[in-house]
């Protein structure tokens, strides 16, 4: 779930910072700029793991700034296709199943997998898996059924594809393009946030998967799929919630 990324950026240090140690200062400029931001191809950084090579420190020109060539560390999150992870419903919808970690939310499991047979109860917002009735009909909802799942519950899941999605801004519009990473067939890649930087590598990262990428057009980047985001199954024994196993 969590991988070292290496990562070789210019760190730039204000003046009134000068009299701190410079470490101390540019473990917070790293931890300002990444944390949380979605590395393309790599993942979301979590917080840095530690510096691998500090330069020495560059004035320029009607700049009293210092700027620091800097090689570091940083824990990544990123699932590997296959992955077993645990986490609790934040949404159900006609569409399917939507799921939090906790620091991350961008996680869904479609209405084709999910366990079979499952059915959706638009009233009660909730999905049912109906173990031992080929024939399920939403209108059998039971309250007291054992396989109900509804928002806050504790849920076990496996990753299916991890997608990056990165947007630009091309002489005909804006542009989203997604690489999913899947099992020999669907891919990972795209991502805003962290720009001016070089993922140089992964340390302790499991093989990807196959990758396939699609592009569309869209009118403003607010209309782009998430940065990051995973797709999820649980139609297999031992998955579901984890009450029921």
């Amino acid at each position: 779930m969590f991988v070292l990324a290496t990562v070789r950026d210019n760190l730039k240090v204000i003046p009134e910072s000068f009299d701190r140690p410079t470490l101390d200062v540019l473990t917070e400029v790293v931890d300002m700029k990444y944390s949380n931001k979605v590395i393309i191809n790599v993942g979301l950084a979590i917080c840095l793991h530690s510096f691998e090579s500090v330069g020495d420190a560059l004035v320029y020109p009607s700049d009293g700034s210092a700027h620091y060539e800097a090689e570091f560390r940083l824990l990544m999150f990123r699932p590997f296709v296959g992955e077993v992870l645990t986490g609790k419903i934040g949404r159900c919808s006609e569409t399917g199943i939507t799921v939090s970690i906790g620091f991350f939310e961008d996680i869904t499991i479609p209405k084709p997998l999910l366990c079979h047979p499952s059915v959706y109860h638009k009233r009660h917002k909730a999905w049912v898996w109906k173990y031992s009735d080929a024939d399920a009909d939403a209108a059998d909802f039971n309250p007291d059924d054992s396989y109900i799942m509804q928002v806050g519950d504790e849920i076990r899941f496996r990753v299916r594809t991890l997608d990056f999605t990165e947007v630009v801004n091309t002489a005909n519009g804006y542009q989203a393009t997604t690489v999913s990473t899947g099992p020999q067939g669907g891919g990972g890649e795209g991502g805003g946030g962290a720009g001016g930087a070089r993922a140089k590598g992964l340390q302790e990262a499991p093989p990807m998967g196959r990758q396939r990428s699609t592009s569309i057009d869209i009118t403003t980047p607010a209309e782009a799929p998430p940065c990051m985001s995973i797709t999820a199954s649980i139609n297999e024994d031992g998955l579901g919630l984890t009450s029921w196993w």
